[in-house]
């Protein structure tokens, strides 16, 4: 028996060609296919070869994208208390997408290297936050990810109901990229 995501998963492939499906290569833009990672509030399509993986607090939920050879790319929080602004960070865009307050800040990691972090805040208080992206590679695997990046509703207790048009234009990738 398979779940609601992975009935909603193969739904969502049979919608493309045979074609289609064959055709999917690393250099073609995941806005064009389906999402196959899935929160209540958002879906997206992990960029090729990477692995995504989840934990549920109480409250939250924490996702960490990496690459194939488990190298961290960046992590996504869901939930109503992110991590504080640094005092630090450089605003790079800041804009409402379909009620949805969005934020791209250049920060200093730990470390003391340059990273991007992405703030979304929902009308409903609910808050995204995007964070670590700290070189090229991983701002890549971003500007990916973002390409294809859609909000979702739930109906109910088991379902959820994505949008499909992304939220994200090219412009947030290019910001996101020329930190390099």
């Amino acid at each position: 028996m398979i779940g609601a995501v992975g009935a909603l998963l193969i739904a969502s492939c049979a919608t493309l060609s045979a074609d289609d499906r064959d055709a999917l290569t690393p250099q073609q833009d995941s806005a064009k296919y389906p999402c196959d990672v899935f929160s209540y509030a958002f879906c997206f399509r992990k960029p090729y070869g990477a692995v995504v993986l989840q934990r549920s607090g109480p409250d939250f939920e924490i996702y960490q994208v990496q690459g194939g050879d488990s190298r961290p790319f960046f992590s996504l929080y869901v939930g109503t208390t992110p991590e504080r602004e640094s005092d630090d960070a450089v605003r790079l865009r800041n804009f409402k997408v379909r009620g949805i307050d969005v934020t791209v800040n250049l920060y200093l990691d730990a470390e003391g290297n340059d990273a991007v972090e992405l703030r979304l805040s929902y009308p409903t208080g609910l808050k995204v936050h995007v964070f670590d992206a700290r070189d090229a590679v991983a701002r890549t695997a971003l500007a990916e990810v973002l390409s294809g990046f859609r909000a979702c509703s739930k109906l109910d207790f088991t379902s959820i109901e994505c949008e499909v048009a992304p939220l994200f234009d090219s412009d947030v990738a290019s910001v996101i990229q020329q930190r390099d």
